[in-house]
């Protein structure tokens, strides 16, 4: 998974603009239902302070919606291999907005419908309501398993022994670099190694003789002989 810093930037500032946007709007929303007077009822069993908090719960909704938006196509940009991301950044959106609807409207619709004995209604609605998303993030998940484990495992090489000599001066074990970690001092040329190679392009480790990535497929020598 190659991702440009640039890409990971505008990801990191689009998360973090909605974390604070959530933070503010939920502190404006513990003050705003406890000034004095939001306790006056416009209708039965609904309050100033009710209808306040729903108003918040919304704009949050909403900006969690166009957040989603935004980031769907930057996650295909970043995740080329697993297009599938955006519908499944998309559904938990869904999932996320159906639950703050759940928990913050509930003092507006469970009154009503416990005088009509209907108190079953509201979580019923909603969970037929969550089925969807759901039943769609299951299916990924189970249809594209492969895609989803490659996502997470690849190009994590195996972590490998790290080699140790001896240094003349000190006897300390050290890295095998041009001069001892310990002591400063030069270590025999016997004892240096080269640094692995790297692919030019993803960084990952390869073998001297290799003539492409075995992480990303790029070229790393140059063609030989020719048509």
């Amino acid at each position: 998974m190659n991702t440009s810093r640039s890409e990971l930037s505008r990801l990191i500032q689009k998360v973090v603009g909605l974390v604070i946007s959530v933070i503010v709007l939920a502190i404006i929303r513990a003050v705003v239902i406890r000034l004095p007077g939001m306790d006056a009822r416009l209708i039965e069993h609904l309050t100033v302070a009710d209808l306040a908090a729903s108003i918040i719960l919304i704009i949050i909704t909403f900006i969690i919606i166009s957040f989603v938006k935004d980031i769907s196509y930057l996650m295909i940009d970043i995740v080329p291999s697993f297009p599938e991301i955006s519908t499944l950044i998309t559904n938990l959106a869904y999932l996320i907005t159906i639950v703050i609807i759940y928990t913050g409207f509930d003092t507006i619709f469970m009154p009503w419908l416990y005088r009509a004995d209907l108190p079953w209604l509201y979580p019923v609605v909603l969970l037929l309501a969550a089925a969807y998303p759901l039943y769609n993030i299951i299916t990924m998940l189970i249809t594209r398993s492969s895609a989803v484990t490659e996502l997470f495992t690849s190009q994590r090489p195996a972590p490998t022994a790290t080699k140790t000599v001896t240094c003349p001066h000190c006897n300390s074990q050290v890295s095998p670099f041009q001069f001892c970690g310990n002591c400063g001092k030069e270590l025999p040329i016997a004892t240096v190694t080269q640094a692995p190679p790297k692919c030019g392009k993803c960084g990952a480790l390869v073998k001297v003789d290799a003539s492409f990535c075995t992480s990303c497929g790029y070229k790393l020598k140059g063609e030989e002989g020719g048509d």
